[in-house]
């Protein structure tokens, strides 16, 4: 690939391997707006409430094309990049290959299809290459507006997801120790996940840790509480009866996905 578009991490554009400096916040909040809707029409007004997380000034859209035309000198090829007028926007057209999201997902879903087949050691390997091509929080460090803002909490929640997919497949591989140590980092991380908590509990007591499944069901209840003002739902519940009562079941692998799988064809990851 002679382009790199990195999102998963602070942005990065690469040509032939060598990084692009893009320069100024705007213009960087800008490409990174086209990027997370690579290859599809974005509004000058969604574009406005991307850039500006106060009241955009009366030059936004004079501002905006000017990032647009000094982004087309940068990085625009023929053959390969282009930013395109679109109606009342703009549009970035470019290979999706370019773009390391694209890798992710296909990770994640040939991982998740994997699951569904009971392939637990390919789902593993998958959504730990996914998880690898993370390099630090998104969103550049700079204060996008509130629609960007929602779009990078939607990659943020993907992350989360395929980390609590990860731990899925290593249960399901009895990989305990490792999968407890990954668990305690997430919930520290994130400590309202309630399925993160749940596995986390599941592996404690699969591993023979009744008094630590149980504590760790506390420390969830607290924090829901305290934080949340809400009780356990239905699976942190039916876990702690189902210590209380010493279900056999509960000790043994019984993989639970955070949602449906993709549809049955199994991709090879992308190279």
């Amino acid at each position: 690939m002679s382009y790199e578009f990195r999102l998963l991490g602070p942005l990065e554009v690469h040509h032939h391997g060598r990084p692009l400096t893009v320069a100024g916040a705007k213009r960087r909040l800008l490409l990174l707006s086209l990027l997370l809707h690579l290859n599809r029409p974005v509004s000058l007004e969604w574009l406005r409430d991307a850039l500006w997380d106060v009241q955009p000034p009366v030059s936004a859209t004079s501002n905006i094309r000017g990032y647009v035309m000094s982004l087309r000198q940068q990085i625009a090829h023929p053959d390969e990049v282009q930013i395109v007028t679109c109606g009342n926007g703009y549009q970035l057209v470019a290979p999706a290959a370019y773009v390391d999201l694209t890798e992710f997902d296909s990770l994640t879903r040939y991982g998740r299809n994997a699951m569904a087949q009971g392939e637990f050691s390919g789902a593993a390997r998958a959504f730990d290459a996914a998880l690898a091509l993370w390099r630090g929080p998104v969103g550049d460090g700079a204060s996008p507006g509130k629609a960007l803002e929602n779009r990078l909490l939607v990659l943020v929640e993907q992350r989360m997801t395929t980390r609590e997919d990860l731990a899925e497949a290593r249960l399901a591989l009895g990989q305990l120790a490792e999968v407890i140590a990954d668990l305690r980092i997430l919930v520290a991380d994130e400590p309202l996940r309630e399925r993160a908590w749940a596995q986390l509990i599941r592996a404690l007591y699969a591993s023979g840790d009744t008094a630590g499944a149980l504590a760790a069901h506390s420390a969830a209840r607290s924090l829901l509480v305290d934080r949340l003002g809400l009780e356990p739902g239905h699976e942190l519940r039916d876990i702690q009866q189902a210590i209380l009562r010493r279900d056999p079941e509960l000790a043994r692998a019984r993989v639970r996905m955070a949602s449906p799988p993709a549809p049955p064809e199994i991709r090879e990851p992308v190279e």
